[in-house]
């Protein structure tokens, strides 16, 4: 049996699908609700074709998924990442017009060069908001990664969570930046941090 939520949309001709849309604003009440106002060419137009801006109802029935297909928070979509959207066809008559999220996908940044890894976390500093992944006692196998108002945190499920909820000897995967300090642990961001 196929559990793909992305398979559960509505027939074609009752939606709109906006690839590489430019996300404009992001307005987030909730994990689950808020709007984005994403920008995109409409399928067939020219390179020159003006850009079409719609306004994306998000609701708790909007699937919401990163590149790798794993669930994520519409609080961490930010202003300028890269999305495709499926929605509907029905459109409010405003400016920009409105319309309901059924599908969207965070893109992948091209620009944005990222490493991943597993371990344990040996310390969470919430003075300083870091965790540090790697053996326990050996400085010389850990990363320090800093978190920030941006790193999207979830457990095994893809639900939210906050620094305050991790605690050492957690298993985690973690996507950071392809940068560090020359520090002993080596620092860097992180954008991910995902119980495993």
């Amino acid at each position: 049996m196929d559990n793909d939520p992305r398979r559960a949309l509505l027939p074609s001709e009752n939606i709109v699908r906006a690839n590489n849309a430019i996300v404009e604003e992001a307005v987030c009440f909730s994990n689950a609700t808020g709007y984005l106002v994403i920008s995109y060419r409409a399928p067939g137009a020219s390179q020159n074709a003006s850009l079409t801006r719609v306004r994306l109802n998000v609701d708790r029935n909007t699937i919401l998924l990163n590149a790798l297909g794993r669930t994520v928070s519409l609080c961490g979509i930010r202003t300028g990442m890269r999305v495709n959207a499926v929605f509907s066809s029905r459109m409010t008559r405003s400016i920009p017009p409105q319309a309901n999220a059924f599908l969207i996908t965070v893109r992948r940044s091209e620009r944005q060069e990222t490493n991943v890894m597993a371990g344990r976390i040996a310390s969470v500093d919430l003075r300083n908001h870091t965790v540090t992944v790697g053996k326990l006692n050996d400085v010389n196998d850990q990363i320090r990664f800093v978190v920030n108002e941006n790193t999207i945190i979830t457990d095994r499920m893809g639900r939210n969570l906050s620094i305050r909820q991790l605690r050492p000897g957690q298993l985690v995967r973690v996507t950071y930046a392809n940068f560090q300090t020359a520090s002993i642990p080596p620092q860097t961001v992180a954008f991910q941090i995902e119980l495993i």
